[in-house]
């Protein structure tokens, strides 16, 4: 739940300071990459004024809710210490949510056939239940499921498995 609520705010601000420290070495290439991005933006920003639906709306009612919806896919499905070779989970029925995730939720097929076309990664999933069933990670009925389940309880330790001690 908090990463729901508060993970898109956290996820920006370590982005920032991401770029800040970027900045302060390779102002260059920030440029390079940030410069092309404003200019396209605001066009967006200013048909948003124009229409009166706002900037700050926008961010709030539409940015926000879609970061976190992606951050409910990296929550279920990446993680570091999962077997397999992708450290993926796979999300097996996935509702309207697996057509806004262009049905990556199907992360043990993608990772099969990243070739594949969104569209055709439940068909390949079906054919092959048995044998990428044995591949995933870790396989969740639902994004429902996923939410019931971790909603107030920890999903797993946030320290990378293969991250030293240096003490």
């Amino acid at each position: 739940l908090g990463r729901l609520l508060f993970g898109p705010f956290l996820a920006v601000l370590a982005l920032v300071a991401d770029e800040g420290r970027r900045l302060a070495r390779q102002p260059g290439r920030v440029a390079r990459d940030w410069l092309p991005h404003l200019a396209l933006v605001m066009p967006i920003v200013a048909w948003l004024e124009w229409t009166g639906f706002g900037t700050l709306r926008y961010l709030l009612l539409v940015v926000y809710p879609g970061l976190s919806l992606t951050l409910l896919r990296s929550f279920a499905e990446h993680r570091a210490n999962l077997p397999g070779p992708s450290r993926a989970a796979t999300v097996e029925r996935a509702g309207p949510l697996g057509l806004l995730y262009l049905n990556n939720h199907l992360h043990t097929a993608h990772h099969d056939r990243p070739d594949l076309a969104w569209y055709r990664l439940p068909a390949h999933q079906r054919r092959h239940h048995a044998r990428l069933s044995a591949q995933a990670g870790r396989a969740h009925r639902s994004y429902g499921e996923i939410v019931r389940r971790f909603a107030l309880a920890p999903h797993d330790a946030l320290v990378h498995p293969g991250r030293q001690d240096r003490r």
